[in-house]
């Protein structure tokens, strides 16, 4: 991976959090969030 500057680190720890509430509340695993993330930040 690329060495992301501290803004970028803010973001990505924010969407880590993120998807682990969105795990909880959805029964799916933060593995299956953070990789549909990735999918709609690289717009596919």
């Amino acid at each position: 991976d690329r060495v992301a500057g501290p803004a970028a680190q803010t973001l990505i720890h924010k969407v880590e959090e993120a998807a682990q509430r969105i795990a909880e509340r959805t029964g799916a695993s933060i593995e299956e969030v953070v990789a549909e993330a990735k999918l709609l930040a690289q717009g596919t």
